[in-house]
């Protein structure tokens, strides 16, 4: 069990880190949406039929443990004290160029249903077929929200960024 802990950290840490921290725009929310995903990883102790079985299942945790926090009450009644833009690059997991920061910004401001595609789609590389499966929607409604996302951030961003 402790080496396939060591694995899916290795593996998978910067993912749940950057999806909680896209969701919750909060860095110690995000840690601890990501000790709650590993614990209930090890807990779990579920049999995997691929790693891309493991990775989704990883994602829809870390998503659904996102939804839990950004539901509670204290999450409601807290006035965020933390500015993402003031973020060091490191904080957001590899964004190395202030161009690449200044996307990521927009990405982050953008409504939930889309940026959860977004963010699937363009920073942690699943297929549209993935991400259907992962958010519980048709493949036509994730192209849908992609295409929505993309034209909501060429508004903000500009069509160079395109």
């Amino acid at each position: 069990m402790e080496n396939a802990i060591d694995r899916v950290l290795a593996r998978y840490s910067d993912m749940i880190y950057k999806i909680a921290l896209a969701r919750v725009k909060n860095r110690d929310d995000a840690e601890d949406i990501l000790q709650d995903v590993l614990v209930k990883y090890m807990m779990n102790a579920k049999s995997f039929e691929s790693d891309e079985h493991e990775k989704a299942w990883l994602i829809r945790v870390t998503i659904n443990a996102s939804n839990r926090l950004l539901t509670t009450s204290w999450a409601k009644k807290v006035t965020q004290m933390e500015d993402l833009s003031t973020l060091t690059d490191g904080a957001l997991g590899g964004i190395e160029t202030k161009e690449e920061n200044e996307v990521f910004q927009a990405v982050l401001n953008l409504p939930v249903k889309y940026r959860d595609p977004i963010h699937l789609f363009y920073y942690e590389e699943l297929s549209v077929a993935e991400i259907a499966r992962v958010l519980g929607q048709k493949e036509s409604t994730v192209k849908s929200l992609l295409h929505r996302g993309r034209k909501k951030l060429e508004e903000v961003l500009g069509p160079e960024y395109r």
